[in-house]
């Protein structure tokens, strides 16, 4: 006798992959003859691919002109959708909330999908019954992110501490739309930037199964809308760090136990706090060299209205800690500092510059001695990368490919 197992045909596996559009002159077509590409090799795992372009605040009309006919006898669904607003929130809520399918992936108009790419994401999500693939990155110059600081033991389901999966600010890869809607998944809207940052943390601290597909091909991301992203440029700070406002009175963050409160505010930190006021230093110092927009000026990027905002900024992410981020590195601490100590745009200047300087000392010993070895100190992100580098955990699939 055969089982029921045997008897019963298996379901394919369905996908729904969304692009959100605002603009045709984006190279989006590159991104679905990339997705096209994944039809055959999901064929062979048993899975069905639909593609959606949420045309934003853009005629369908006009998108299915700049498709092309080339592409009308393929299953390339356009949805309008107009919400007034430029931030790609919108759109990809509203596809989320519209797919029937089993799992959803989203991909930017000027990214794309590296061949057999969802094929091997797939397979890892029915062999483990994850809620969330974590796609392989590649970024612009080919390398493949080494994020989140997966341990070298390769583990099949992730821990979020363990394996610092705060250092993943986006959901890149293969989501159970399901377990998506259950966790309240939603990107914010209203923000010109950071849309992602809650929800991708919302998943990543859940107890959602995570996993990431070793050896798998790659979500690659390219640089050739730069000119036209909203987070070119540099806003002021209360503008930029909108989101952490509302990130910060999550119950859903709230709730975590501190260990994780205190993983995802040192990432905040060393990412996106030092981040903001290295471009900002950064852009002082073209700015008195006289290669920035004669409309921006030194005292526009830093002022005593900016140190305020930092100051508030510092005060978040450390109450969102429980206390002061101890296994921060020297030299971030420093620049945070120095930051918070001047409303000169020269202090902002030179305190940037010295942060750059090589000090492998400053860069590698914690704020507080006691946490040099900590899980999040970054001496143990060192070791991890040199035991990674020779595991071969973050291998790609794939090597990089020009599709022009």
């Amino acid at each position: 006798m055969h089982s029921i197992e045997e008897r019963t045909p298996r379901v394919p596996a369905t996908i729904d992959a969304v692009i959100p559009l605002h603009d045709t002159n984006r190279p989006f077509r590159r991104t679905v003859a990339s997705l096209l590409d994944q039809r055959a090799s999901l064929v062979e795992v048993g899975a069905r691919l639909r593609i959606s372009i949420i045309c934003h605040n853009i005629a369908v009309e006009t998108v299915r002109s700049a498709l092309g006919a080339g592409f009308a006898e393929h299953d390339v669904a356009l949805e309008h959708f107009v919400d007034g607003i430029f931030s790609p929130a919108g759109p990809k809520n509203h596809g989320l909330s519209r797919t029937a399918a089993e799992f959803v992936t989203f991909v930017d108009s000027d990214d794309y999908l590296e061949p057999r790419a969802l094929s091997s994401w797939i397979t890892c999500a029915e062999a483990t019954g994850a809620d969330a693939v974590l796609a392989p990155i590649r970024s612009p110059d080919g390398s493949i992110l080494t994020t989140p600081n997966l341990r070298p033991t390769k583990p099949t389901v992730l821990s979020p501490v363990k394996d610092g999966l705060a250092t993943r600010s986006l959901p890149y890869g293969l989501l159970r739309t399901a377990s998506m809607r259950r966790i309240g998944f939603r990107f914010t809207e209203g923000l010109r930037v950071g849309e992602d940052l809650e929800p991708t943390l919302r998943l990543l601290f859940s107890d959602c199964i995570i996993t990431y597909p070793y050896g798998g091909a790659a979500y690659s991301q390219t640089d050739d809308a730069a000119a036209g992203r909203v987070t070119a440029g540099v806003a002021p700070l209360r503008e930029e760090f909108r989101w952490l406002d509302l990130l910060a009175t999550k119950e859903w963050l709230l709730a975590l136990p501190q260990t994780h409160r205190r993983s995802i505010a040192l990432k905040l930190m060393r990412i996106h706090g030092v981040g903001a006021l290295l471009r900002r230093g950064d852009a002082i110092a073209q700015s008195d060299q006289g290669s920035l927009s004669a409309s921006i000026d030194a005292d526009t990027l830093w002022n005593a209205d900016e140190q305020e905002a930092w100051l508030a900024i510092q005060r978040t992410i450390e109450a969102l800690a429980g206390g002061e981020l101890a296994a921060l590195s020297r030299r971030d601490a420093r620049l945070a500092a120095a930051a918070g100590a001047t409303a000169d745009p020269a202090g902002l200047a030179a305190a940037s510059s010295r942060h750059r300087l090589p000090n492998r000392r400053a860069e590698l010993l914690t704020n507080r001695m006691s946490s040099v070895l900590s899980h999040d100190a970054i001496i143990r992100r060192y070791i991890r990368d040199k035991q990674r580098r020779s595991r071969g955990v973050f291998d790609s699939g794939s090597e990089p490919v020009d599709r022009g």
